[in-house]
């Protein structure tokens, strides 16, 4: 099914619509698409954008995704706007910025509780939900572009490379939050003991 949406200028008479896009902590956001109904304008320097000479009607208020400046996401709900001949609507839209979980997953070889240069384990496989990554060489983790939210990272022990196995903890629970990024969600892994194989000499 092919869909196409229209940008179309607003008709000489009519109501207006208008506000500001702004972040969480009520910065403006320039360069964000707005759409209402058929219309579309995009935000200025200061998060401001207007419609004006709407014709009476309902529409849709909303942000457009697919034009929204890359910090940032849009939780697609929408506003019904009752627009009047004559009449100002003012709405304000505040989008979430996007965030960031790091991690490591790495051996503590000298048991001081923490990483150190040299005890990453490469390859290891994380998930977050449907998303999946590997650890790099120094065995850290990234997953970006998250929306602030509640979180399970998990570490695939079963996918460990040979000679390792899952410490204490294979799971972890993140509150991501909007105003920065959560780092240290590290995973310890431990060495396998090798089986001590005792042989009778005759």
């Amino acid at each position: 099914m092919l869909r196409r949406s229209f940008d179309v200028a607003t008709p000489a008479a009519g109501g207006s619509a208008s506000g500001l896009v702004l972040d969480y902590v009520g910065r403006p956001v320039a360069g964000a698409r707005v759409r209402l109904g058929g219309y579309a304008t995009d935000s200025d320097a200061n998060g401001h954008y207007a419609f004006a000479h709407v014709p009476s009607g309902d529409f849709e208020l909303t942000l457009d995704p697919e034009f929204l400046p890359a910090d940032y996401a849009w939780d697609g709900r929408t506003r019904r706007v009752t627009i009047k001949s004559s009449s100002r609507v003012i709405n304000d839209l505040v989008v979430a910025p996007l965030n960031a979980i790091h991690g490591r997953v790495y051996a503590d070889r000298d048991g001081n509780g923490r990483f150190d240069p040299g005890e990453g384990v490469a390859g290891a496989v994380v998930r977050l939900g449907e998303r999946v990554t590997a650890t790099n060489a120094h065995g850290a983790y990234d997953f970006y572009n998250l929306m602030p939210g509640s979180y399970v990272v998990e570490l695939e022990a079963g996918k460990l490379a040979p000679g390792f196995e899952a410490g204490d903890r294979s799971r972890a629970s993140v509150e991501l939050r909007e105003d920065r990024p959560a780092n240290g969600i590290d995973f310890v892994v431990v060495t396998k003991a090798k089986p001590v194989i005792w042989r009778s000499i005759k």
